[in-house]
């Protein structure tokens, strides 16, 4: 294996030839040289005779050496700020998708917006359309990305769906072709994309309910089958069966027609539909939606945040609509363009750069130039192939800027790179790479890299600051961002509450907020992770204050008018206060709860016995051996002979495992039970709770009972629900029988289970059968989604009222006297990410006979609706009244983001709201000294070993961070005769007074160079510009930071081509150019254009300018290409009159030529020649030309020349080429005929004397 001063030397000669060679033969190109040691020094010394600047340290620059990670950690903190991370693109407009645009995948729909936060490193699945194929299929999309802030369409279709775009976002209709969204009409037809959730309403089936997806091939299939055929390339069989009769079915082809063509009885067919998950009523109504989806409603969209994506090969994806087209960023799908003569070249930098298994630069580039613009730097290290540099670079490595140093002279001249984590070696970079086991390079604490090994791309030249480094472009912002975080932390509102009934998500559920204890685990929302565990440090009651109800369609908060809560408004998530919401504008969050944690059901109670199976038995009796020695030697020979011989004896697991030893019998096969449990066998519940489990689980919680020795549930009206949860009871406990109801009229009853194990597993699970009191156990909120829905579903078939929509959606309503258990029906429901509305409460009369002497007295129940519609990723905000005065609470958490989850949403947390200044005695210590000093008690108050009660070994002990920062907490060293002491500042007031904060943002927004409006969210139409204009403004900026990037660029192609072999003069006009930042960017230019063709004209037709001066200074053309222009005009308007001359003068085009005398005669006119012309308008036959005459020879002759020498030309002779128009006939219009090559005008200008 190589190391780096391999590649090291490999590079030294791998891109030009060797000096000594070059010396030789100046002309020649060597792609790759001759390594010779002795050609290193001469080269790299300073002359023939000077010193080898490897070998001194004076030529070294030191100011070059200088550590950088400080700031670059400056400018990371700064990304995190939202309008700068949105600011940071730099590559062509895309044209983009609003954030809420829902994105078709294998797992649901999902979000752009949430694929930008969760997918965007990852590759993942979604459909697409398979041009090829002419049908959809499944593409590898990446990069879901924040592209920028742009004014949007949104489409409206006949199916009620919409979606919002950019005007240039191209749309697949209905035939095949694209179609830009700002193009589009009414009643235009775009290509659908269904996939629909099954219909229960039309199936009446609950296995096999997979997404329903239409194909042009297939038909109606289920998502299942869909992906499996893309995963094998062709259809099962037994798929392909069902899917032609279903095609069948949807052509409306008689049942009949379709048995004899399938050749299986109708049943059968059904049989298939039915293990597939479909039914004919459903296939029916499937194949009633068309195969197109028609624009009925384009209404302009809001300026938004817009997202894209970009797809592998199929460049589309599907949304749950229609078709849309990934980012495009020019017209072959490229972010740089490649201008070059040679064709070769071309095809060369084509492959490398664009190719994904070389640079890629597609992909790789917005994240290259995003870290140019954030660092200032972008090292990017070149890949070659070590036994064969000829192939070129293949591959580029980002470097992390602050672990790369540039080794320069103090003329700069560069040497080399280094990578190191602090700091560069000096004395490695003074000493040359010899040979390969050098001391040098296995004492080096760096990686060492030749000049042309590396490219190295910076903004800027500042040589008194940053220099030989870039300056960043948020550098101007560091200082006002420092000082607006200031301000932020001082000015925090920190009593920030929340009523008591506030539900907070734990790791055990949910819990009151008046409930939450010190310690207790929480959920807090982070940018980077999702969400994550965190601990309560604090919780506070803040007394009766004025509430306000915040209210979603599925969410409700009630807290204080200064408690934040965590809102998407205009695209951007931030903190507003209550009362700054925006209703209807302004959307709350909706967060799910991730979690798979598995749940085992206990089967052995207290100390395990067992018993031997009946294989073991058996075993026992056929071996041969001493038996009754072997009984002798068990403790309890009696009880050995019993567990041996008899049926359904058992011992305690410890004494039966002795007795299994001394008899030679498999342990394993042992049937594990407990104490006195009888008929084990019928006991047969899976080791971990499964869906079918957790559906029982939860109708028992409806419908349940549970006693010392007998579970059972009470029947109700539906005897297919009945039926469903006997059988469920059959399985897994045996023997199920039914007990009537003598007060029942219609036959109710209980289902009943006797078994005592059957009871303990389920109160072990956390069902006590107190229907009043009983909760969903912790263990539920926190297994997997399929669990939960599941335990719900179960749970709504016993107390729940069902329902269905038109459309075939499942609704459920579940109304209950035990308020605490409707709300955990509710929070577990939406912690899947489907739909549930407000818990309502209404209080009911009572006074009706339930049943003969049993009134129902007056009770207050409780409800909530649930649904299975998705829950949307943000809501918006319906509501914010004010409904009184209560206690409030809140708590503080350790999670740096200071948020919890309440109420399946995100609100900020409350903090400590005073600070404390430290005063410090430093006696007589030294400046210096007493600044370490400082520095040492900040640490150990800030950091400190602490034992965590919630972990075990190593991980028992761990450093825990306390975070009073600088902008909190003060540190003041005090002199002798002041001692060390404590004080408490107030908290922060006159919170009202935000104008400093608002100054220092728009400071900030000044040093980084963008407009204003184009970050704050301003609306642009009460700003003095447009937004267009300033997207102008800020393009502009971006081409110069493009310039940077595409010289980098640049010169990694050049050394690529000098390794591949080319000359240097093949490749001179070779230019890389990144597409244009912005579509309002070409607009201007064009606008400009078109204002300059305006000016010339009118001065052209004034004659105030020649059209030199025209195009020199109107159209700012070189003199050079002002003359050749003004050549090529002349002589193209010299073309033009002589095509003029040729076309009023026909015989000169040979035109009535005498033909051959055996030609056949033209149509219309006599043997032996043309006919009479007819004579021109005004003109009588004797006025017409002279006819030609014909002489004593046989012989035709032209007509003579009229008297005042108007008349046609003599017509040449037979056989001869048509000459070019004479200058006699020229000069009859006034022309001159002139060279093509050496055309001069005797009335040009002589261009060289005008400066």
């Amino acid at each position: 294996m190589s190391i780096w001063s391999d590649v090291f030397k490999l590079f030294t000669y791998s891109s030009e030839p060797d000096p000594l060679s070059r010396v030789k033969d100046t002309q020649r190109f060597q792609p790759v040289g001759i390594t010779q040691p002795d050609a290193l020094n001469y080269e790299m010394g300073a002359g023939g005779n000077s010193a080898n600047l490897r070998q001194t340290t004076e030529f070294i620059d030191t100011t070059t050496l200088t550590s950088r990670p400080m700031r670059y950690k400056e400018y990371q903190r700064l990304r995190n700020v939202p309008e700068i991370e949105m600011a940071m693109q730099g590559i062509a407009d895309e044209a983009c998708i609003a954030g809420d645009t829902n994105i078709a995948t294998p797992f649901g729909f999902i979000t752009i917006k949430e694929l930008a936060e969760t997918k965007a490193e990852e590759r993942f699945l979604v459909y697409c359309f398979d041009f090829e194929k002419n049908d959809y299929t499944l593409g590898w999309a990446y990069n879901p990305r924040l592209v920028k802030e742009a004014e949007t369409v949104t489409i409206i279709l006949d199916n009620g769906s919409k979606f919002t775009v950019t005007q240039d976002h191209r749309i697949l209709k209905s035939d095949g072709t694209w179609i830009e969204a700002g193009k589009l009409k009414y009643h235009d037809e775009l290509m659908p994309f269904y996939r629909l959730p099954a219909n229960f309403y039309l199936t009446k089936q609950k296995h096999s309910q997979y997404s329903r997806i239409f194909s042009f091939h297939k038909g109606w299939i289920h998502e299942r089958q869909f992906i499996d055929d893309w995963k094998t390339g062709k259809t099962n069989e037994d798929y392909e069966k069902c899917n032609k009769a279903s095609r069948m079915i949807g052509s409306r082809v008689a049942v009949r027609t379709i048995q004899k063509i399938m050749g299986h009885d109708w049943n059968t067919i059904q049989n298939w539909f039915k293990r597939e998950g479909f039914s004919h009523k459903e296939i029916k109504v499937l194949y009633k939606k068309e195969n197109k989806r028609r624009v009925i409603g384009i209404e302009p969209g809001p300026v938004q945040a817009v997202y894209d994506l970009s797809v592998d090969k199929h460049q589309c994806f599907a949304t749950d609509n229609v078709i849309m087209h990934n980012c495009q960023k020019d017209e072959n799908g490229n972010i740089l363009k490649i201008n070059v003569q040679n064709r070769e070249i071309k095809e060369e930098l084509e492959f490398v750069l664009f190719h994904r298994k070389m640079f890629n630069i597609n992909r790789t580039g917005p994240v290259w130039f995003k870290n140019l613009i954030i660092s200032g730097d972008l090292f990017l290290e070149m890949v070659i192939n070590e036994d064969n540099p000829k192939e070129g670079f293949y591959r580029a490595v980002s470097l992390p800027p602050e672990q790369i140093f540039r080794i320069e002279t103090i003329k700069g001249r560069l040497l080399e790179f280094q990578q190191a984590k602090d700091a560069p070696d000096i004395k490695s970079a003074i000493a040359g790479i010899e040979s390969p086991g050098n001391v040098d390079e296995k004492q080096t604490n760096v990686i060492r890299f030749h000049p042309n090994q590396m490219i190295h791309i910076k903004i800027g030249d500042d040589r008194q600051t940053f220099y030989p480094y870039g300056q960043s472009l948020i550098e101007p912002a560091r200082g006002p961002a420092h000082s607006l975080r200031l301000m932020e932390d001082a000015m925090l509102v920190y009593r920030l509450c929340l009523t008591g009934d506030a539900r907070v998500r734990t790791d055990k559920g949910w819990k009151y907020i008046k409930d939450i204890e010190k310690n207790d685990s929480v959920y807090t929302l982070c940018p980077d992770r999702g969400v994550v565990k965190s601990y309560v440090e604090n919780q506070v009651c803040n007394g009766i204050k004025e509430i306000y109800c915040v209210r979603s369609k599925h969410i409700e908060i009630k807290g204080t008018e200064t408690h934040p809560i965590l809102v998407n408004r205009n695209g951007i998530v931030q903190y507003v206060d209550i009362k700054d919401l925006n209703v209807k504008a302004d959307k709350l969050l909706c967060i799910p709860h991730e979690s798979n944690i598995e749940k085992t059901i206990p089967r052995i109670f207290g100390k395990p016995w067992a018993k031997i199976s009946k294989k073991m038995r058996n075993e026992f009796k056929t071996k041969k051996y001493n038996k009754s020695e072997l009984f002798r030697s068990c403790e309890n020979p009696c009880r050995a002979k019993q567990f041996l011989y008899q049926e359904g004896k058992s011992l305690p697991l410890d004494v039966a495992l002795k007795i299994c030893n001394n008899f030679d019998l498999n342990s394993d096969e042992l049937i594990v039970i407990n104490k006195g449990e009888c008929n084990s066998e019928r006991i047969s519940v899976p080791k971990i709770v499964d869906e079918d489990f957790a559906r029982l689980f939860g109708f028992m919680h409806g419908d349940g009972n549970i006693g010392k020795n007998q579970l059972n549930f009470t029947t109700g009206e539906d005897s297919a629900v009945n039926e469903k949860y006997r059988s469920l009871l059959e399985m897994y406990f045996g023997k199920v029988s039914f007990q009537l109801d003598k007060r029942s009229k219609k036959g109710y009853g209980k289902n009943v289970v006797c078994s005592s194990i059957a009871c303990k597993i389920f109160k072990e699970l956390g069902y006590g059968g107190n229907h009043n009191t009983c909760r969903v156990p912790d263990w539920v909120f926190n297994c997997s989604k399929e669990i939960r829905k599941a335990f719900v579903e179960g749970f709504s078939d016993a107390d729940g009222c069902e329902r269905y929509t038109e459309n075939g959606t499942w609704f459920s309503t579940i109304e209950l006297s035990n308020k605490g258990l409707v709300e955990d029906i509710k929070e577990l429901w939406s912690s899947i990410g489907l739909c549930s509305g407000q818990v309502k409460e209404r209080q009911r009369k009572g006074g009706h006979e339930i049943v003969k002497g049993r009134i129902m007295p007056p009770t207050k129940s409780y409800s909530v609706t649930i649904s299975e519609r998705s829950l949307p990723q943000f809501e918006n905000i319906n509501s914010v009244k004010y409904i009184g005065k209560e206690d409030v609470y809140d708590i503080t958490v350790s999670n740096p983001e200071h948020n919890f989850i309440v109420n399946g949403t995100c609100v900020h947390n409350t903090r400590a709201p005073e600070r404390r200044v430290f005063y410090i005695d430093v006696g007589q210590l030294p400046p210096f000294k007493a600044e370490a000093y400082m520095e040492r008690l900040k640490d150990q108050y800030r950091k400190r070993k602490t034992t965590n009660s919630r972990a075990s070994g190593a991980n028992a002990v761990e450093e825990k961070w306390t975070p009073p920062a600088q902008d909190e907490d003060y540190w003041v060293p005090t002199r002798p005769n002041s001692a060390t002491r404590i004080d408490t500042l107030p908290g922060a007031e006159h919170l009202g007074e935000i104008d400093d904060a608002i100054y220092f943002r728009n400071k900030l927004f000044t040093a980084l160079n963008f407009p204003k409006n184009y970050l704050n969210n301003e609306d642009p139409s009460t700003a003095r510009v447009s937004l267009s204009y300033l997207d102008s403004r800020f393009a502009r900026m971006i081409e110069r930071l493009q310039g940077h990037f595409e010289d980098g660029i640049l010169e990694l192609a050049e050394r690529h081509l000098k390794m591949r072999g080319f000359p240097e003069e093949s490749f001179q006009d070779l230019k890389i150019k990144m597409t244009p930042p912005s579509e309002h960017r070409e607009v201007s230019r064009a606008d400009v254009l078109a204002a300059r063709y305006s000016n010339a004209g009118t001065l052209k037709s004034a004659e105030m300018m020649s059209d030199f001066d025209i195009y020199t200074q109107i159209f700012k053309y070189t003199k050079d290409e002002a003359e050749e222009m003004l050549s090529r005009l002349k002589l193209q308007k010299l073309e033009n009159l002589k095509l003029q001359v040729l076309a009023q003068n026909p015989t000169l085009m040979g035109i009535g030529i005498p033909g051959e005398e055996n030609q056949e005669p033209e149509l219309g006119t006599e043997p032996g020649g043309p006919s009479e012309m007819p004579p021109l308008d005004g003109q009588s036959p004797d006025q017409q030309q002279p006819q030609p005459q014909e002489n004593g020879q046989g012989q035709t002759e032209p007509a003579p020349l009229n008297s005042d020498g108007k008349g046609i030309s003599q017509v040449p002779p037979e056989g001869m080429n048509i000459p070019d128009p004479s200058p006699e006939d020229l000069k009859k219009y006034d022309l001159e005929l002139q060279n093509y090559e050496s055309e001069q005008d005797v009335e040009d200008i002589d261009y060289s004397s005008i400066e």
